[in-house]
């Protein structure tokens, strides 16, 4: 949802986008040459946005205007957006808007956003390491970051107004961090 208009994306298997309204019917119509990655679409910056097969950052406007910027992200790159937060993983880079960092090699899954009240953090695990890293929005690591972990983080507000994130720990076992 944009302001007060509803928009549906559909994509095809063979990469084409549609931007359709609530009725099915073709809300936007834009014309664009680049082959879409298949990734999520996100609404960041008020554009629609997500990636080409090359590994560039692509938007569509509500005006139909298509803008590319060069990333050089890896075909096997991960994307995860909110308004004011972009996020891209790319092997062993993890960019949070307009900082890049460099983790240790590894099998890192989809970098999660959090947000609660007027915060965000980004969080992602490296499965091969078992380690749980959670950085703010403006790249930084949290104190006390990593931590053992086996899987993604699922994260949930508590009634005293923290962040609790929960992931698997050793066989039949499950951790709680607190993110203060």
């Amino acid at each position: 949802r944009i302001g007060r208009k509803d928009y549906l994306l559909v994509q095809e298997a063979s990469g084409k986008l549609h931007i359709l309204d609530r009725t099915g019917k073709e809300r936007i119509a834009y014309q664009s040459e680049e082959i879409f990655s298949g990734r999520p679409w996100f609404l960041y910056d008020g554009k629609f946005t997500s990636t080409t097969k090359d590994g560039d950052l692509i938007q569509i406007s509500e005006e139909g205007e298509v803008s590319v910027i060069q990333k050089g992200l890896l075909p096997n790159h991960y994307i995860n957006a909110t308004e004011r937060l972009l996020v891209t993983l790319s092997e062993n880079i993890l960019q949070i808007n307009d900082v890049e960092i460099e983790l240790d090699y590894g099998l890192y899954t989809t970098p999660e956003i959090i947000q609660h009240q007027d915060k965000s953090w980004v969080s992602l695990t490296d499965k091969q390491a078992k380690k749980l890293y959670v950085f703010d929005e403006f790249g930084n690591l949290l104190n006390g970051f990593p931590v053992y972990a086996n899987s993604e983080a699922k994260s949930y507000h508590t009634t005293s107004n923290k962040i609790r994130l929960m992931v698997e720990g050793e066989e039949n076992s499950i951790i709680i961090y607190d993110v203060n």
